[in-house]
């Protein structure tokens, strides 16, 4: 088996990134769960009041995880750990107004990196394949991989909840 040591050249610097990035949000998010806000509203109330403002028809509910928020067009879900969804603290508050906002504009653009996430974790695999398939006439050379796998530049239709 060939490892090349270059892999971590350009893995290691975006590994190392990511946790920044992620240490960075847990502490903001620590620091600023001490802070109340004076409505008193929690997360799951904001992100509820953004949602109907704007029409959508999505459910707002809690999920296990920590800073685990996350919309499911598949469901019209928006999803809220419980830190957000119960918690009446800046951070709570900011955390769901950012879902709820960002599920408004997911929705309204039909945006289409939001349909192909979901796809994947819908169990639509299937609407992927023209994304990911063998090496052919349509594939330049250069993205050909080892395995004989690779991406295609073709689109795969919009995923819906109704499959």
């Amino acid at each position: 088996m060939f490892f090349d040591p270059m892999y971590f050249l350009f893995v290691g610097p975006a590994l190392i990134l990511s946790l920044v990035a992620q240490f960075w949000v847990k502490s903001a998010f620590s620091k600023y769960s001490k802070v109340g806000i004076q409505r008193g509203m929690s997360g799951a109330e904001v992100a509820q009041f953004i949602v109907r403002q704007a029409n959508l028809g999505v459910r707002v509910e809690r999920v296990q995880g920590f800073l685990s928020d996350h919309y499911d067009p598949t469901q019209k879900v928006l999803r809220l750990s419980p830190a957000v969804y119960d918690g009446r603290s800046v951070s709570s508050v900011g955390v769901a107004a950012h879902e709820a906002r960002s599920t408004r504009f997911s929705s309204a653009k039909n945006y289409a990196p939001l349909a192909w996430r979901s796809c994947t974790r819908s169990g639509h695999q299937d609407r992927l394949e023209p994304l990911v398939s063998r090496p052919d006439d349509r594939v330049p050379p250069l993205a050909h991989s080892a395995s004989s796998r690779s991406v295609s530049f073709c689109s795969a239709p919009p995923c819906s909840s109704s499959s």
